[in-house]
C-alpha cells in the first residue's frame, strides 16, 4: 500500500450539500462545512422538489446558512428549485468538489435518489452523514480495492480529517470485513470507493453506522483541480450565470 503522506491533498474547497428539509439534512450541512473550512473553502445549499414551493424551502435554508457562515466564516450559497433532482445535481456538481447528504432509509428518503446514485450521478466523491457534525474528522477508514492503491482514495480520506492521524485502510474483500474492521477502529468516517464493487458497496452502506464517503471514479490530481478553478470553476464571489445569481431572500 503506497504511503498516504506522500500523495498530494485534494483541495476540497467547494462543497455542495443535498438539503431535503429534513432536520438530519442539517448535520449534513455542518459536516460539509467542517470539511472544506481547513481549505478555505465555501458551500452550497441545495434543495429540489418536484412539490414543494421553492420560496418555502428558501425560507426554511436561510437560518442555516446565516449560522454556518457566522460561526465557522465561510460563504454560503443557497439555492432552491421545483424539478428533477437528477438534472439540477448533475449541473451543481459540476462546481463541485465534494456532494454531502444525509443518510436515509425506507419512505424517509433524503433526495429519492440511493446514495449510490448520487455519487454516480455528481461524479464526485459523496459523503453520506449519519452522526451529528461537533468536530472534525479525526479518525478514517479506507476500503482499498487492492495493495497497488495509487492512493488518491488515502488522498482524499486525509483532506478530510484534521491531521492528527493517518487514515487506516482495509482491503474491499466483503462488506462483512470492512465492517468488522469498522467495528474495531471505531473510525468517524469510512472511505468506500464503489465504482467497482457497488453491490459491496450497497450493503456497506445499508449495516454501517460511520459516516461514509463514496469515491465514484479515480479522483482528479492535484494539477487537474488546479486547472479547473483556472478555466472558470464557481469560487466564493464569482457567479458564474444568472442560474447562480442568489433569489429574493437567498443567502450568499
Amino acid at each position: 500500500m503506497n504511503d498516504p503522506s506522500r500523495a498530494p491533498l485534494p483541495r476540497l474547497r467547494r462543497v455542495l450539500v443535498l438539503h431535503d428539509l429534513h432536520p438530519d439534512a442539517d448535520n449534513a450541512a455542518w459536516r460539509g462545512a467542517l470539511v472544506v473550512r481547513p481549505h478555505d473553502g465555501w458551500m452550497r445549499l441545495l434543495h429540489v422538489s418536484r412539490l414543494r414551493d421553492p420560496g418555502s424551502a428558501r425560507e426554511r435554508l436561510a437560518p442555516l446558512a446565516w449560522r454556518v457562515q457566522e460561526h465557522l466564516q465561510l460563504g454560503v450559497l443557497t439555492h432552491a428549485f421545483r424539478g428533477s433532482l437528477s438534472g439540477e445535481l448533475k449541473r451543481a456538481a459540476e462546481d463541485a468538489d465534494l456532494v454531502v447528504m444525509r443518510a436515509a432509509s425506507g419512505f424517509d428518503a433524503a433526495t429519492g435518489l440511493h446514495p449510490l446514485r448520487v455519487a454516480q450521478l455528481a461524479n464526485r466523491p459523496t459523503l453520506v452523514v449519519r452522526t451529528p457534525a461537533t468536530v472534525p474528522y479525526r479518525r478514517i477508514l479506507v476500503g482499498a480495492l487492492h495493495e497497488s492503491d495509487d492512493g488518491r482514495a488515502l488522498a482524499t480520506a486525509s483532506a478530510m480529517t484534521d491531521g492528527r492521524e493517518a487514515p487506516a485502510t482495509a482491503l474491499l474483500q466483503s462488506a462483512a470485513a470492512l465492517l468488522e474492521r469498522e467495528r474495531t477502529l471505531l473510525p468517524d468516517v469510512v472511505a468506500v470507493p464503489c465504482a467497482r464493487q457497488p453491490s459491496l458497496a450497497r450493503r456497506f452502506l445499508a449495516l454501517t453506522r460511520a459516516d461514509t464517503l463514496l469515491l465514484p471514479s479515480p479522483l482528479p490530481g492535484p494539477d487537474e483541480v488546479t486547472a479547473g478553478l483556472a478555466g472558470g470553476a464557481l469560487a466564493p464571489g464569482l457567479l458564474l450565470s444568472q442560474r447562480d445569481l442568489p433569489l429574493a431572500g437567498e443567502n450568499a
